[in-house]
């Protein structure tokens, strides 16, 4: 399994580069550049777990590298899969029970589910229409991309990796890969704090637990 472990290890040091990329490009008001970068780490964090799934099946259940890989390759190249397994990584626990039973997800995993943070993905790379008719449709161009767009997508990349790294630290998260173990140190997490100082809840209480454990 080494080779799972060393190729998790590369994707996440991938995801992140995205990330720092997507935090330069919006500080430079390139919001549609931004926003493609911002997503796209998200699908290479998501890969990069999809690795470690491959080390922990070969760890606890033997599995060798052909059954693992059969099991993940169908999420490993959808951009839409990678998409929302990264949504309900993130928030796992923000599901409200419906009227008539069952669970409700989050509105983030909605979006990725129905596609359309994929959506967001291409528009803001390609000049397109909005619908598929010539006649009738808008001309959808990346430069009309938002600031909010990316402003969002960012923080939400940021508060995932602060809680993955605090939670490594902490110990309340277990890494399988020891490569993405290393990257997720006490100054990866001053860097995500320094280079980009929005935060979600997620990201606020993961500095809270960092904090009291620095205290401690």
């Amino acid at each position: 399994m080494e080779k799972a472990d060393w190729m998790a290890g590369w994707t996440m040091s991938n995801a992140i580069r995205l990330h720092w990329d997507s935090v330069l490009l919006f500080n430079h008001k390139s919001y549609s550049s931004s926003l493609a970068l911002s997503i796209l780490s998200m699908e290479e964090i998501a890969k990069a777990h999809l690795l470690e799934d491959i080390i922990f099946n070969a760890a606890v259940y033997e599995w060798d590298a052909r059954t693992s890989w059969r099991y993940i390759k169908n999420m490993f190249f959808s951009h839409r899969k990678k998409q929302t397994f990264f949504a309900d990584r993130l928030f796992p626990f923000y599901r409200r029970l419906k009227k008539g039973g069952g669970i409700k997800a989050s509105p983030f995993v909605r979006m990725a589910q129905s596609g359309r943070l994929e959506k967001y993905k291409q528009e803001s790379l390609y000049v397109g229409l909005s619908r598929p008719t010539f006649i009738n449709s808008r001309i959808r161009s990346p430069h009309k991309i938002p600031r909010s767009k990316p402003l969002r997508m960012i923080t939400l990349v940021n508060d995932y990796l602060l809680d993955l790294s605090v939670g490594n630290i902490g110990g309340y998260y277990h890494i399988d890969s020891e490569y993405i173990t290393k990257m997720l140190n006490r100054r990866f997490i001053r860097q995500l704090k320094k280079e980009w100082n929005l935060r979600g809840r997620i990201g606020t209480n993961a500095l809270q637990k960092f904090n009291s454990f620095a205290a401690g």
